[in-house]
């Protein structure tokens, strides 16, 4: 399979939610829509930044597992 068929599959949806959603909250929408990275944007929806798996896991492992309940923005 090329490259152009499996972004065709995938379609242009993208994922986004707000600063003060919690990490663990941020991990469930990834998990629920097989996405990789979310949008995280203010309260006036401006987007401020991407959050992706890779930097779920990398301050996860940092945090000694209190990183769940702490808001996006305190990353």
């Amino acid at each position: 399979m090329d490259v152009r068929k499996i972004l065709d599959m995938k379609g242009d949806m993208a994922l986004t939610t707000v600063s003060n959603a919690t990490i663990d909250e941020a991990s469930e929408m990834l998990r629920e829509n097989y996405f990789g990275a979310i949008e995280v944007a203010d309260q006036s929806e401006t987007v401020g930044g991407i959050l992706s798996e890779r930097d779920i896991a990398g301050t996860l492992t940092q945090s000694g597992g209190t990183l769940r309940e702490k808001p996006m923005r305190s990353t």
